[in-house]
Order: C-alpha cells, then structure tokens, then sequence
C-alpha cells in the first residue's frame, strides 16, 4: 500500500545518500515545507496555474464534460485547471 503520511514525507526529506533530490508537487503548504526542512537537494516549482484551451475545431460536448472534470472533480488539488481559454 501507498504510504502518504507525514511521517515518511519527513523521512524522504532527510534521506541523504538514498534520494538524490526531491521536486514537490502539491498545495503552496507542502511545497513551502519541502523548501524549509528539506536536508536533501530540492526543485521549487510552484503551485502552477494550469489552464484548459478549447481549440475551435473541437468536439464542444466533449470538451465541456473535460473541462468541468478538470475544475469541478477535485479544485483543492494542484492541478485542477484555474483558466479556460
């Protein structure tokens, strides 16, 4: 099973000699946490705006039921599309 504690992000952040660098992925508050406690290399890169583009030649039903997947399934997570262009 998946482990997703705190515990073992902790243990990943300090396991020199074991990870080689870390590159957060996920709310402003874990990233942040990485970047302070990490004892190990590290990739900041931020919390992303992640935008939807509907191409004019596009299925629009199609891309409707994506778009409202991409904001409505799951909005507190990182990659949940901010911007529809």
């Amino acid at each position: 099973p998946q482990d997703t504690s705190r515990q073992s992000s902790t243990e990943m952040m300090t396991a020199r000699g074991k990870i080689d660098l870390l590159i957060p992925r996920g709310g402003r508050g874990l990233i942040r946490a990485v970047v302070d406690n990490a004892k190990v290399p590290v990739i900041e890169t931020g919390t992303g705006i992640c935008h939807i583009y509907v191409n004019k030649a596009a299925n629009l039903d199609e891309a409707v039921k994506i778009t409202a997947n991409a904001k409505m399934s799951r909005p507190s997570v990182c990659n949940a599309a901010e911007v529809c262009l």
